[in-house]
């Protein structure tokens, strides 16, 4: 009887080891983060591996394809609420992509190569 109770305790005493693994985690600016991907702050992708080590970059931003870009906190890069655009440089009026502007005396629109001041012709 004895030896029955000494080796249940050694079975339950060696089965408890393998509960008490510890999960895969890393650690960055103080805050714990599991295996995967994450995300700090809205501009920057860091990289979790099994072995705790973390690999972040910054995300990359295009420039922006107008002259009123916004900077909306929820997102790293700025925005451009009222689509492409280019100025008239004369009086800083704003002239959306594919569209003519015309002021009683000049004609503008913004050229196809990506410049963001406006072509006027007077008329």
């Amino acid at each position: 009887m004895y030896s029955k109770v000494l080796l249940s305790l050694f079975a339950v005493a060696c089965a408890l080891p393998t509960d008490l693994v510890p999960t895969p985690q890393c650690l960055y600016n103080g805050h714990i983060y599991p295996p995967g991907t994450f995300q700090p702050s809205v501009c920057v992708h860091c990289q979790c591996s099994s072995t705790g080590q973390v690999t972040c970059a910054p995300q990359f931003c295009p420039p922006p394809i107008c002259v009123d870009a916004v900077k909306d906190p929820s997102k790293c890069c700025p925005v451009c609420p009222n689509g492409r655009n280019c100025r008239i440089s004369g009086d800083g009026t704003v002239v959306k992509f594919g569209e003519n502007y015309f002021d009683g005396s000049q004609e503008c629109h913004c050229p196809s190569h990506g410049s963001f001041e406006a072509e006027c012709i007077y008329v």
